[in-house]
């Protein structure tokens, strides 16, 4: 069945109004007519079975079944990913979603090459990208998409986590011997560098914030492949849906 994620606010009673955007999606790309049923839902809260009513001019469907969200297993995960390059960035805001980062933020370093168009512009599509994801993948509930931020802002941001890892090609202890050291995680924070990479500044900047230098082996590889791979990593280690 087709999902699609929904605002409170467009819910009325049994009946959910439909904004352009999802109209486009239902009824221009999925091809829905009326009487067909797809899935609405609610942000970590509900999953709602509906049945399109009107899909021209107004889009509207009614609610014929509803099942609270269960809380999904394993750890909360925020990603500070420096800001790559835009195929490369709408591809690993993509693959981490599916991979249930809970919040991504896209962050600024000193080797981050300057992109065209504002932060808010990029955050915004980024968030189109997750929510489409999110849609495709079976996932209840939309990751939180930030950016682009200051490193140093980033890094303070994950103050309080269980645990805050460092991706780097340095000298520095594998991956999975950390997470073998790490017990009663429920936050985790993955800071992953640009395509040059982290300076030693930044690294020192992140080990004074509480941050773990980690590797990924001998091999360098891409900023968004050491990111996925790091991530689906922590979701084996440390649990996850089932």
């Amino acid at each position: 069945m087709q999902r699609v994620f929904v605002e409170r606010e467009w819910i009325d009673g049994d009946r959910i109004l439909l904004p352009e955007r999802e109209r486009h999606y239902l009824a221009g790309v999925l091809r829905l007519r009326a009487g067909d049923s797809f899935q609405a839902i609610l942000d970590g809260e509900a999953e709602m079975n509906a049945v399109l009513e009107q899909a021209s001019p107004r889009c509207v469907a009614r609610i014929v079944g509803r099942e609270k969200v269960t809380e999904e297993r394993g750890p909360s995960i925020t990603l500070l990913q420096a800001v790559l390059k835009a195929p490369r960035m709408s591809w690993l805001v993509q693959k981490a979603t599916e991979l249930g980062v809970s919040l991504l933020v896209g962050v600024v370093t000193e080797r981050t090459v300057p992109r065209r168009g504002g932060a808010q512009e990029r955050a915004s599509r980024w968030r189109t990208i997750a929510r489409e994801a999110a849609e495709q993948c079976g996932a209840t509930r939309l990751p939180r998409v930030e950016g682009a931020l200051p490193y140093r802002q980033a890094l303070a941001g994950c103050e309080g986590q269980d645990l805050r890892l460092l991706l780097w090609e340095g000298k520095a202890p594998h991956l999975r011997d950390a997470l073998a050291r790490a017990s009663n995680v429920e936050r985790v924070c993955l800071a992953v560098g640009p395509e040059g990479g982290f300076t030693t500044g930044e690294v020192e900047a992140a080990r004074a914030a509480g941050f773990i230098p980690v590797s990924l082996g001998s091999r360098i590889l891409r900023s968004e492949t050491a990111a996925i791979a790091a991530l689906a990593i922590l979701r084996f280690a440390l649990g996850g849906d089932e």
